[in-house]
């Protein structure tokens, strides 16, 4: 048996926190031992989950001494013997590799982004923005050189984190696998409508992302605007929370669309909303992966997203597998959402497309055993 800590910030929903999810559920712990150390205020709401799967939570706030945080890492290696330490702290890894200095375990640093800054709005004032600039940029310099292995989830987070890394042995890209989802169902999809009070034939757009920059939710509300003046009668599902939710509220309502868009918030149900809506809308501004768009694709549900690294490239194949635009393209990616919602055989194919190419890429059981692989490797033993 391999042991293995990952190093996370919590366990609230999001991309690296569904993954490990997956990968707990998939990988027989006999085979490869995975437990938790999480870093933030709370533990969050998939701790329970964890749990049930068998991983050992460790809970330990970083705070800005530090110290308790490194304390409690160093404990949690000591005691619970791992062979390996996951580290998936993105702009903070290096404290993860310096506090583990000489404990004798392997580390394998994990990059799921490229924008290593916080997304709170304090941090993006001139002179705090270049102070972190600058330490984050120390601590991953130090991660990056010190680390047993480097991955990232996908080529273009590499590309920009470590751009010789083609040229380094313990480098290496495993993309996030999702599990399939199953096909749309008519009745499921009549269900969703009547449960949120709308006709049953109703269109329903859908993106599921934090309300952060990143996620370009301003720009959303702009193009729906437009899919709206063409149809009105469809309706955009927003799924998630952050604290930009207010401003984009406050946006929705100024374009008096409040009776057509729908703040669901964090919800557990999202592959049964992907498999009832008819477009997803993901202008992203950046991306380290993606996994949501490819757990769209899953769904059978047709993708329209800005045309960015790893989006474009490595997930979906524009005109094929889902539909790509310039993030400015806003007017494009408006034309192609209600292209998608009034050309039913088009539709029908940009689906089976994208779903074919997950089935083939980004399969769950692909991403497990090419984990257990590189643990193995790192580890220098066999799991089994």
């Amino acid at each position: 048996m391999i042991r293995v800590l990952h190093v996370i910030n919590n366990l609230d929903r999001g991309g690296i926190e569904t993954n490990l999810m997956a990968l707990l559920k998939r990988i027989p712990r006999e085979q490869v031992a995975m437990d938790i150390f999480c870093k933030g205020r709370q533990i969050g709401v998939l701790g329970e989950t964890a749990r049930e799967f068998g991983a050992t939570i460790y809970h330990h706030p970083l705070t800005l001494s530090h110290f308790g945080f490194i304390a409690g890492l160093r404990r949690a290696v000591t005691v619970g013997k791992y062979d390996i330490v996951h580290n998936q702290l993105n702009p903070l890894s290096g404290l993860t590799v310096w506090a583990l200095r000489g404990y004798g375990v392997k580390i394998i640093t994990k990059y799921d982004t490229t924008d290593l800054l916080p997304e709170k709005k304090w941090a993006h004032r001139p002179v705090i923005r270049s102070l972190l600039r600058a330490y984050i940029g120390a601590l991953n310099r130090y991660a990056i050189k010190r680390s047993d292995w480097v991955m990232g989830v996908s080529t273009a987070t590499l590309d920009f984190l470590v751009p010789q890394h083609r040229r380094f042995a313990n480098c290496s890209v495993i993309y996030n696998g999702v599990t399939l989802n199953s096909p749309p169902v008519e009745s499921e999809r009549a269900a969703l409508r009547t449960e949120l009070g709308l006709p049953v034939d109703c269109p329903l757009v859908l993106h599921v992302g934090r309300f952060s920059q990143g996620k370009n939710h301003r720009a959303i509300i702009r193009v729906f605007d437009a899919v709206s003046a063409a149809i009105p009668q469809a309706r955009l599902l927003l799924v998630g929370a952050g604290e930009l939710l207010p401003d984009i509220q406050e946006q929705v309502r100024a374009r008096n669309l409040a009776e057509r868009v729908l703040f669901l918030g964090v919800r557990a149900d999202v592959p049964r909303l992907m498999r009832s809506a008819d477009a997803f809308l993901f202008p992203s501004l950046f991306e380290g992966f993606g996994v949501v768009v490819v757990e769209a694709m899953s769904s059978y549900l047709p993708t329209i997203a800005s045309d960015i690294p790893p989006i474009a490239g490595e997930i979906i194949q524009s005109g094929t597998s889902g539909l790509l635009h310039d993030v400015d393209d806003e007017d494009g990616m408006a034309r192609s959402v209600v292209r998608v919602l009034t050309d039913s055989e088009f539709a029908k194919q940009l689906a089976s497309a994208g779903r074919a190419q997950v089935e083939e890429h980004f399969n769950l059981d692909v991403t497990a055993e090419k984990y257990i692989k590189l643990y193995e490797q790192v580890a220098g033993k066999s799991s089994t």
